[in-house]
């Protein structure tokens, strides 16, 4: 009997470290290793899952007060992308783009196995969001995008140059929404 709790706390222990990160992290804060990243998460709540995405130059920081005080029936998810705080990246490495960022937050949903999520992202996390969302439709219950970068709704052929005129935007975007 003493060897088999011997063995259970020495798994239990080795269980730890998987998910540990390399960094400090703040009281409060999780991470879930995901794609041999351990991405920092902050959550609360209890219900239906929301992951909150941050958009560039933010973090998980950002959703702090929706993670505070979560609205009854959900639990709120608040991650920071690959590189982001709390990690103190020294811009090296070849795994900061958008593409890894949305294969990761897919990977995360996945992981946390709790069914499709709303997905609610700010700014440049809409990109993030919606390839997430165009490349793993299943995981995602709603998607909510705020202040989002609109061009994310376009086609990547958009136009010849790269920058499509406001009209072509407008009416990219009327499509998206009419086709729910």
């Amino acid at each position: 009997m003493i060897r088999i709790l011997i063995v259970m706390l020495g798994l239990l222990s080795a269980w730890d470290r998987v998910g540990a990160a390399p960094w400090a992290l703040p009281p409060g804060v999780k991470t879930l290793e995901v794609n041999s990243y351990p991405m920092a998460f902050l959550e609360s709540g209890t219900g239906e899952p929301v992951v909150l995405v941050h958009g560039s130059g933010a973090d998980y920081r950002t959703w702090r007060r929706q993670v505070e005080s979560p609205p009854r029936g959900f639990r709120l998810i608040a991650i920071s992308l690959r590189h982001y705080y709390p990690e103190r990246w020294d811009g090296k490495g070849d795994k900061f783009s958008e593409d890894q960022h949305a294969e990761d937050l897919g990977r995360f949903i996945e992981t946390l196995a709790v069914g499709p999520v709303f997905l609610v992202a700010h700014s440049s996390g809409g990109r993030v969001a919606m390839k997430t969302a165009q490349k793993r439709p299943m995981l995602v219950k709603k998607l909510v995008l705020m202040e989002g970068l609109f061009n994310a709704l376009l086609p990547e052929s958009a136009s010849e140059d790269g920058e499509p005129q406001i009209g072509a935007v407008r009416k990219a975007v009327r499509a998206r929404f009419e086709q729910g």
